[in-house]
C-alpha cells in the first residue's frame, strides 16, 4: 500500500514538473533523492572549446558539464570526465567522477572464442572482485552480448575485464559504476538557449554517501 501511495505521489510531482517546464522560461529542475529540486536561478556558459556548463542554484546546487553542444546523450561516470554532473548541499559534494563501486554498465570489447551462452559466468581482471556476467554466444563460440548479473565491488570505470570461461579471451570494459553514473541529453540548442534532460547518481567520497537525481530537465537556459 505504501509503495502504491509513493508511486501515486511521484506521478503527481512529475506532472507538476512537466507543467512548470511548459509555462516557465527558463526552467532547471528534477527529483533529487525523491524530493523536488528546482533552481531559483540558472545559467549556461559556453567555453572557447564549445563545452557547456549549466548551473542551477537552490537549496542545493546542481552543475552539468557537457563536452559540446551537439544534440544527443552523454553517459556520465565514464573515463570521459569532460561529461559530468555535481550536486552540492551544505557540506556534501557529490560528483559523477571516477570512484570504486559495484559495476553499473559494461561494454563488450572482444568476443573471444570457445564460449557458450551461460549465466553467472566468472570474470577476472579489473580493480575489483566478485563481478559475474550473463553471456550470449553464437554458433562459432564468439560472445555477442554480455550483461551484469552480480556487480561485485570496488571496480572503476575503464577497467578491462576478462570472461573466464571459453578460451578466456573475451573481454569487456566497465563503462560506469553504481555510485557514479547517469546521462545528460541535449534535445535543443539554437545558439542562444539550450534544453534537455538528465539523471545521475553521484558520490561524495569524503562523507561516503550518494545522491540520486531522476527526471531532470533544463529548458531554454540562456547560453553566455
Amino acid at each position: 500500500m505504501k509503495k502504491l501511495l509513493f508511486l501515486f505521489l511521484s506521478a503527481i510531482v512529475l506532472t507538476s514538473c512537466e507543467k512548470n517546464v511548459e509555462f516557465n522560461n527558463p526552467a532547471f529542475q528534477g527529483l533529487i533523492d525523491n524530493s523536488v529540486w528546482k533552481a531559483t536561478s540558472s545559467s549556461a556558459t559556453k567555453s572557447a572549446s564549445g563545452a557547456i556548463t549549466i548551473k542551477g542554484i537552490a537549496a542545493g546546487n546542481v552543475e552539468l558539464n557537457i563536452n559540446s553542444t551537439t544534440l544527443g546523450t552523454r553517459v556520465l561516470g565514464t573515463t570521459n570526465t569532460s561529461n559530468f554532473a555535481s550536486y552540492t548541499l551544505n557540506a556534501f559534494n557529490y560528483t559523477t567522477g571516477i570512484t570504486p563501486s559495484p559495476v553499473n554498465k559494461i561494454v563488450l570489447s572482444a568476443g573471444g572464442t570457445g564460449y557458450t551462452t551461460s549465466n553467472l559466468v566468472l570474470t577476472s581482471g579489473g580493480s575489483g572482485t566478485g563481478l559475474k556476467v550473463d553471456i550470449d554466444a553464437n554458433t562459432s563460440g564468439v560472445v555477442t552480448r554480455v550483461v551484469v548479473n552480480a556487480p561485485g565491488n570496488n571496480y572503476r570505470a575503464g577497467d578491462l575485464v576478462t570472461i573466464v570461461t571459453g578460451n578466456a579471451d573475451a573481454k569487456f570494459i566497465v563503462q560506469n559504476v553504481a555510485n557514479s553514473n547517469g546521462e545528460i541529453t541535449i534535445t535543443q540548442y539554437d545558439g542562444a538557449t539550450i534544453s534537455g534532460n538528465f539523471k545521475f547518481t553521484a558520490y561524495d567520497a569524503v562523507n561516503k554517501k550518494t545522491a540520486g537525481c531522476q527526471n531532470g530537465v533544463f529548458y531554454k537556459i540562456p547560453v553566455n
